[in-house]
């Protein structure tokens, strides 16, 4: 779904703005999509680093996470 919204972006959507509003604070914010994907990125390169730890403690090996 990631992959699809990026390819299908213009440049001119990155600077478009997406609005939500928080959960538990129940406030709204506002972002330049630009960020906001950028945001998503690192986010899920953090649960990812999460998981790997975890999986590690546990004893097992994980496989490599990163395209490099």
């Amino acid at each position: 779904m990631t992959l699809d919204l990026l390819l299908s972006s213009k440049e001119s959507d990155l600077d478009k703005q997406i609005a939500f509003t928080a959960i538990f604070t129940d406030r709204q914010h506002t972002f330049d999509m630009a960020d906001a994907m950028l945001h998503f990125f690192n986010h899920q390169a953090h649960h990812r680093g999460q998981l790997t730890t975890l999986i590690s403690q546990l004893g097992y090996d994980y496989p490599i996470t990163g395209v490099m």
